[in-house]
């Protein structure tokens, strides 16, 4: 059984996946996961944390990933947000 912190990466690393690879021959199940991940995409780059509210309403999440402050700079100036 996966504990909160894990599942919230691998939610998180799940999302970048769905949005870097081609929804061509996809299932309509992986296809609304993408179009998902694509929706919170934009808000999700510069947030304190890695998923968003729902997923962690959803799980009842107590302990999530925090990024530090540096970290969400280090994003705004690599994609020059």
């Amino acid at each position: 059984m996966l504990d909160e912190k894990s599942l919230d990466l691998l939610n998180s690393i799940q999302n970048k996946i769905l949005l870097q690879s081609p929804a061509d021959t996809w299932t309509t199940d992986m296809r609304d996961m993408r179009k998902t991940a694509m929706r919170e995409q934009a808000s999700l780059r510069t947030s304190k944390h890695l998923n968003s509210e729902t997923f962690y309403q959803k799980y009842s999440f107590k302990n999530k990933w925090i990024r530090l402050d540096e970290s969400i700079e280090e994003i705004k100036t690599m994609r020059k947000l």
